[in-house]
Formats: C-alpha cells, structure tokens, sequence
C-alpha cells in the first residue's frame, strides 16, 4: 500500500564504506529511489572492496517491494565481490521480513549465502 509518504536516503561516506541512512516508507512507491541509492553505492564500490550497510532505524514501514529490493541489492553486491549488510533494524522489520519469508530459517532461495545472508539474525 502506498503511504503517499516519501522516502528520504541520506548518503554518508566514511572509513571505507557507505552509509545509506533511510527515513520514511520503505515501499513501492519509493523503490526507484533506494535503486538509484543502491546502484550508486554498487558502482562506488565496484573492485574498491568498498562496503555499504543500509542503516533502517529511520523507517517507518516496508512491504514486499522494498524487501524484495533489499534481498536482490544483497545478491548484485555479493555477485560482484562487494558487501552490503543492514544496521539498525528494528524488531519489528525483522518481524515483517519473516512474516513476508525472508528469514534465514525459512528461506526458499537458490541464492542462499549462509553466514552471508542479509536475513541472518
């Protein structure tokens, strides 16, 4: 469901990494502004071995869209020898994001990472 709501992305770059600081929905809505983040961030890191965590604290909600768009950040920074990792969850994402199947003890995916995956708690 679309909040009407929108997304804010702050970048932060420091010791090595970026930071992607989210506040507000986390939906379909704002997937293509998160992409573009995340595709930035993908690019900046490309053979620097560059990390990026995506900093959730700030966000208000999120649905499939937005956890799907997160699962598939996970697979092209791993695929392409990078990392990305989340900090700041809240209880209740994790919570969502089982809800919604992506946890780490339920997860049907060919793409699992193990000690890797962004769904590890």
């Amino acid at each position: 469901m679309d909040s009407g709501e929108e997304l804010a992305v702050h970048i932060e770059d420091a010791d090595g990494r970026r930071t992607l600081r989210l506040e507000g929905p986390l939906d379909l809505a704002n997937a293509p502004l998160l992409h573009q983040a995340l595709r930035g961030a993908f690019e900046s890191s490309a053979g620097g071995g560059r990390g990026t965590v995506v900093h959730l604290a700030g966000i208000t909600s999120i649905d499939l869209c937005g956890l799907q768009l997160l699962c598939s950040a996970h697979r092209t920074f791993l695929a392409g020898g990078g990392n990305i990792g989340l900090q700041g969850t809240p209880a209740w994402f994790r919570k969502a994001a089982a809800a919604a199947g992506f946890s780490m003890c339920t997860l049907e995916c060919r793409f699992r990472c193990g000690d890797e995956c962004l769904w590890r708690e």
